[in-house]
């Protein structure tokens, strides 16, 4: 997964977002509720050396206020001082530059190493992690915590599963394209009437509002590659 420019996501928080002002009621895991929208109450995470590591992140942390402590000490748990000096830096800009990631056993501490983030061996440039190594990389980070941790996941493209999982308590990872870029965001609510979603999108701590667009290149919105629906066990 390739970094979108900064300056991209300045134009698609014109563009491709709208902030609709809500009043937010605090009850439980929800910070909003009615009969037309949800909104869960996750903790927004800025973008730290990826979309992809930063949005599990939050993820994880929700659990971890669930109730599942084990699953991060801090922040370094998401990425790590080793993970930015063995596998971030040097920043990649026209051709990928070698690093830790090509020795027979690389150091893996974080979330950010179990997905293979940033890694030369991955073909990964600066912040880049591939889709593949999302679901396997979470599944070694919670495993590593706790040996009885489990990862349940399903796959969707449906906007009903989706709020679904919302209405479940779940927040979800939602994969787009927009231009020539994708991205990761954490969907986090919805609003059934125009068929939007909410989600941290790294990039800003107020949740952003987007619609709910299916695969069609010709549009210019966000475009849905995928939905990662986990849910963390014990």
């Amino acid at each position: 997964m390739r970094k979108i420019s900064i300056f991209l996501f300045f134009i698609l928080a014109i563009i491709g977002c709208s902030i609709e002002p809500i009043d937010i009621i605090e009850s439980g895991q929800f910070l909003y509720k009615s009969n037309d929208s949800t909104i869960l109450k996750v903790t927004p995470r800025i973008w730290n050396h990826g979309c992809t590591n930063t949005s599990v992140g939050m993820l994880i942390e929700y659990y971890k206020d669930l109730g599942y402590k084990d699953l991060m000490d801090d922040m370094n748990d998401i990425v790590s001082e080793q993970h930015i000096n063995y596998y971030a830096y040097p920043i990649d800009k026209d051709n990928l530059q070698q690093d830790s990631s090509i020795l027979k056993s690389p150091p893996q501490n974080c979330l950010a190493d179990f997905m293979k983030t940033s890694w030369y061996s991955e073909g990964c440039y600066y912040a880049g992690t591939e889709f593949y190594n999302i679901l396997p990389g979470i599944e070694k980070y919670v495993k590593s915590k706790h040996p009885w941790y489990n990862v349940e996941y399903e796959d969707t493209y449906y906007f009903e599963h989706y709020c679904k999982a919302i209405d479940e308590g779940r927040p979800v990872l939602i994969a787009v394209l927009w231009g020539k870029g994708s991205h990761m965001v954490l969907g986090i609510g919805y609003n059934k009437s125009d068929t939007s979603f909410y989600c941290y999108d790294t990039w800003f701590t107020e949740p952003r509002k987007v619609q709910w667009t299916s695969f069609d290149p010709r549009k210019e919105d966000w475009i849905i590659r995928g939905i990662m629906d986990l849910k963390i066990t014990l």
